[in-house]
């Protein structure tokens, strides 16, 4: 008997235990985001950068849930889905480690692997960890974050004076590039767009899937509506508008909600946009020159040059050069342009092909291929929470386009977060996909 009450004692005292890690690493998970935009400095390592708030809670997570998907006895195909997007993500940084060590260069393979980690690889482990971790309180407090988190950009938009009070100020920025355009609490306008896009899509999947009472889920969808609205128009970021209008194009076109619903979200937007255009003076600029001067306006040609010149050096490197190595791989391609080497090409995809090959360029639209298929089978049971989410997907492909986002320290915790929390109502409600179900 004695043999038998130890053994019940352990397992109760491990049971605790997991327990209390549970609790912690759910705690983790949705303070997540907000330390990714508050971005908080830990240390500064010479090869890595500045170590931040958020990358030790991104690190955390993911080894915490490697480990626990890896110790499991069951397995959903959801899981197995989480992790193929673990290491998708991965992938493109383990190429541009090779094409480091292949091209050559001042930064090493493995501090090649360390930064793309950092942008990017760390944060996709939020999809796993959401999968691995479920709960009702993790699915009750998601959305209640994310407006949160919108409303704080809208903040400091509103009051750009408030990121004096913060780390991220002390950042090498050069805002007289910027002009009058609100960051955030971020280091780019584009990126403050990015991230709220992402964070009302997730808000509003969440609301709709979740079962809230109908006052809570306005309240909550409504905030993260108007504060995502009001940041894009301050940031005067035109790509993060033509995403918005991308994502918000998809849902309203295979929703089946009613044309009166419909006619809401469409009037909503113009609302927006007609007073960004009529009281934004920097909104009202940059859309009219986008209007006006097309392919030919400045910061949109430079840019096709600089992709075509990283076009031109993939060509040569076809299994890539590593992302450092942008300058030694173009100088030689760049005569005649309005630059003598290409830094960055203002495009995830352009920037991917470059430093990690063309494979590693399959690997990253692989990846939103992934996204687009989790984000079906999360939510299956409810098609316009999945809707809604598939939108914020489909706006992350449309302005990675002009922008190296979502691999950003700042908007890579957000849009995984956003693909991630899909699965914590499909799993309060037991759902089970076969893995091998297509679209």
């Amino acid at each position: 008997m004695s043999g038998q009450f130890a053994a019940a004692t352990i397992r109760s005292r491990e049971s605790f235990l997991s327990g209390i890690l549970k609790a912690v690493v759910r705690f983790l998970i949705l303070a997540v985001v907000p330390a990714s935009l508050f971005w908080f400095p830990i240390i500064e390592l010479t090869n890595i950068g500045r170590v931040t708030a958020s990358d030790g809670i991104l690190a955390v997570i993911w080894l915490v849930s490697l480990i626990y998907y890896a110790t499991r006895r069951s397995r959903t195909p959801m899981m197995d889905r989480a992790f193929l997007i673990l290491l998708l993500s991965m992938l493109p940084g383990v190429l541009a480690a090779l094409g480091v060590f292949a091209f050559g260069g001042a930064v090493g393979p493995l501090t090649e692997f360390g930064i793309h980690m950092k942008r990017f690889g760390l944060a996709a482990a939020l999809p796993l960890a959401m999968n691995v971790f479920a709960s009702e309180q993790l699915s009750r407090w998601s959305p209640i974050v994310m407006a949160l988190c919108i409303l704080a950009m809208v903040l400091f938009s509103l009051f750009p004076g408030l990121r004096d009070l913060l780390a991220i100020a002390a950042l090498d920025i050069d805002m007289t590039t910027l002009g009058a355009r609100a960051t955030g609490l971020v280091s780019n306008p584009n990126d403050s767009a990015y991230i709220v896009i992402c964070a009302l899509a997730a808000t509003g999947a969440l609301v709709v899937s979740g079962g809230r009472s109908r006052y809570v889920g306005a309240v909550l969808t409504g905030t993260a509506a108007a504060g995502a609205l009001i940041v894009i128009v301050l940031s005067g970021s035109r790509s993060g508008v033509i995403a918005l209008l991308a994502g918000v194009t998809y849902f309203v076109l295979c929703s089946k909600w009613s044309g009166t619903k419909k006619g809401i979200i469409l009037s909503i937007l113009v609302l927006a946009g007609t007073t960004g255009l009529f009281l934004g003076e920097e909104f009202q600029q940059r859309m009219g020159s986008a209007v006006t001067q097309r392919l030919g306006e400045e910061s949109v040609s430079s840019r096709l040059q600089a992709q075509y010149v990283v076009l031109m050096a993939a060509v040569e490197n076809p299994f890539g050069a590593g992302f450092s190595n942008f300058p030694q791989a173009t100088a030689h391609l760049s005569g005649g342009m309005v630059f003598s080497a290409v830094e960055g090409s203002d495009s995830v995809y352009f920037d991917t092909l470059l430093g990690s090959g063309f494979l590693g360029l399959a690997s990253l639209l692989i990846l939103y291929r992934m996204w687009w298929k989790y984000v079906r089978m999360s939510l299956r049971s409810f098609p316009e929470a999945a809707l809604m989410a598939r939108g914020g997907c489909l706006a992350v492909f449309v302005f990675g386009m002009a922008t190296v986002s979502p691999a950003s320290v700042f908007v890579s915790p957000v849009a995984f977060f956003m693909v991630g929390s899909c699965a914590l109502n499909g799993m309060a409600s037991r759902i089970m996909i076969s893995a091998t179900e297509t679209d």
